[in-house]
């Protein structure tokens, strides 16, 4: 039996496997699934039906990558860690050889029933799989695994910190040019942060930086919301406490669904690590209630 055209299908092994099962257990269908395969389905399901729920994230934007991955994912976006079908992508085989393992013992795993012990094993070997295929990306995120929870109720770990409005920081380590930043070589502006969702409100932006002129000077921040009629909007950065410099910006309510943030002008200097929270302080009425 074939899926139906448009069907998700990663979930197709698991249930090739558990239906042989049970026909040599005599178990019915669902009783029979294996604690791997129970998982593989519950992932099928669940990329089928959010894909339903929100089917403009299926369509490939301007990169030619669906943004489904980018939207639904927690503290590492899964575009990073499934293989992509660019041929010429850096890691693409090692990545597939991954995954293709995953199901592998999927298949072949067998057991009566899933158990708590058997899904959490389960669960414990694709943490272990995304941890190994996390190593193989070479895609960077540009700031968006650190920006998911800024500006919202969050939970720090190690330490169980609480945040009211939690903050982000990342480093030149997820940008594609760090961290020696050069003025001259981005004309367009380097950026800092790409598509970033963040929620309208304004926000607090500090760089950690080192420069490498006596007399140097703040680089523009720029902020440009997607689609082609935003305008771009500049602002002047200001000396920080210790070295960097630091500023605030707006984001608007049309401009949640991504924001590029960028560097432009100035004087070199290495990148140490980008720091944006949400800030208190409001353009028009002072303080933030």
């Amino acid at each position: 039996m074939s899926p139906a055209p448009g069907a998700h299908t990663n979930a197709w092994p698991a249930i090739a496997a558990a239906r042989a099962h049970d026909a040599t257990t005599r178990t019915p269908f669902f009783v029979a699934v294996p604690g791997t395969a129970a998982l593989l389905v519950g992932w099928g399901l669940w990329t089928g039906l959010a894909g339903v729920a929100s089917p403009e994230l299926i369509h490939r934007d301007r990169d030619g990558t669906a943004p489904f991955f980018r939207a639904n994912s927690g503290a590492e976006e899964w575009t990073r860690l499934l293989p992509s079908y660019v041929l010429g992508e850096v890691g693409r085989q090692r990545l597939a050889l991954v995954w293709a393992t995953v199901l592998g013992v999927a298949l072949f795993t067998r057991g009566a029933r899933p158990t708590a012990r058997s899904v959490g094993l389960s669960l414990l070997g694709l943490l272990a799989a995304a941890g190994v295929a996390s190593r193989f990306g070479a895609a960077r995120s540009g700031g968006r695994d650190a920006v998911r929870l800024a500006g919202r109720p969050a939970l720090g770990l190690p330490g169980f910190s609480a945040f009211a409005l939690a903050p982000a920081r990342w480093g030149p380590e997820v940008l594609a040019w760090g961290p020696l930043f050069e003025p001259h070589r981005h004309p367009g502006g380097a950026t800092i942060g790409e598509r970033l969702r963040l929620p309208a409100g304004r926000y607090a932006l500090t760089l950690d930086a080192e420069p490498q002129l006596p007399l140097s000077q703040a680089p523009e921040l720029t902020i440009r919301g997607e689609g082609p009629e935003v305008l771009e909007r500049v602002v002047g950065l200001v000396p920080a406490a210790g070295l960097g410099w630091s500023g605030e910006f707006t984001i608007e309510p049309g401009e949640t669904a991504g924001v590029r943030l960028a560097l432009r002008g100035g004087s070199p200097f290495v990148l140490k690590a980008i720091g944006l929270m949400h800030s208190t302080l409001s353009d028009r009425t002072g303080l933030i209630r």
